[in-house]
């Protein structure tokens, strides 16, 4: 079964329509305007990349306790020390938003928080 992922133009379109309607949670536009003004397509294809390699992880091996073989572990992490080097945790954290609410609704995307665990400042 094929995990179905958003381009970076289709997020960015849903999130200019999410901050155009006025009537949601002030709080998460402001999250998502953060996420739109500052990252870029570049911090989308990290992300995607993370995605990939999760979506790849068979899914009688991933359980809800977020294993993740070592290999791909070490390759997402890697993928969270360019991205603290670029712009610190709170950068990290704009792109973990950015894949778990934009990229695709996947639950295995939440373990990039465990696998970014001592990725610069990230802490799971």
């Amino acid at each position: 079964m094929t995990t179905y992922k958003k381009t970076w133009d289709e997020c960015s379109l849903m999130m200019e329509n999410y901050l155009g309607d006025k009537t949601g949670d002030i709080e998460k536009r402001g999250l998502v305007w953060e996420i739109y003004c500052e990252l870029c397509s570049e911090d989308y294809d990290k992300m995607l990349k993370i995605a990939n390699i999760l979506f790849s992880i068979n899914k009688e091996y991933y359980s809800e306790d977020w294993d993740v073989p070592a290999d791909k572990k070490k390759s997402i992490f890697d993928i969270g020390l360019e991205l603290h080097n670029k712009g610190g945790k709170y950068h990290q954290q704009l792109c973990f938003y950015l894949a778990v609410n934009f990229i695709s609704n996947d639950k295995r995307l939440k373990s990039i928080e465990y696998c970014w665990n001592g990725a610069g400042d990230w802490k799971f």
